[in-house]
């Protein structure tokens, strides 16, 4: 049986391959593998480490090595894997979310993942998954309500003009900021 030479790390990375390997919050491969170079500089085999440990000694071997071919906790890290690939295309990301942010039909209030997925005909979750990658929220108003007013566009643009640039020595006040409800004069 094969022992391999032990480990040589330096006193800092000790110190921080035992700090790696006592939190709680670390995640627990990591740990796991801090504990691997721990025990294989202190002159362990892998067989033992792995029994230990309780893992493969192959997989002690894999990680040691991957650790004596470059020291560091960068080493210790997973490698990026393929997954499978999304199937979205930018063109595709790009009408969801300029679609949610444009209007919807006359019929809704407001979008919906599934409304906004049938209006584009695609499944409902990749759709949510953009909207959720984009940080957009369709369901929640933030702004105003859509005004079927055929001059909306022009009067929302004259009232963004004044409070952007009041007039001067003048004090602009809005008397009416709730959605759906004008500011009624009430004759008696």
């Amino acid at each position: 049986m094969r022992i391999p030479a032990p480990i040589a790390i330096t006193a800092d990375q000790r110190s921080e391959l035992e700090s790696l390997a006592r939190q709680s919050t670390a995640p627990a491969a990591l740990v796991l593998r801090c504990r691997m170079v721990l025990l294989a500089a202190d002159g362990i085999g892998n067989r033992e480490i792995g029994r230990s440990l309780g893992c493969h000694y192959n997989i002690v071997g894999k990680w040691l090595s991957r650790w004596r071919s470059s020291p560091g906790l960068s080493e210790l890290d997973d490698e990026p894997r393929s997954g499978r690939p999304s199937g979205l295309t930018p063109a595709a990301i790009q009408r969801v979310v300029t679609r949610v942010c444009r209007k919807p039909p006359s019929h809704l209030s407001r979008w919906s993942v599934r409304t906004l997925a049938a209006d584009l005909g695609m499944a409902a979750t990749p759709v949510a998954r953009i909207l959720n990658e984009h940080d957009l929220h369709p369901h929640r108003l933030r702004t105003f309500s859509f005004s079927p007013d055929p001059q909306f566009e022009e009067k929302l643009l004259d009232a963004v003009a004044l409070y952007m640039n009041p007039p001067e020595n003048a004090v602009v006040l809005c008397v009416d900021e709730k959605t759906r409800s004008g500011a009624l004069l009430r004759i008696s």
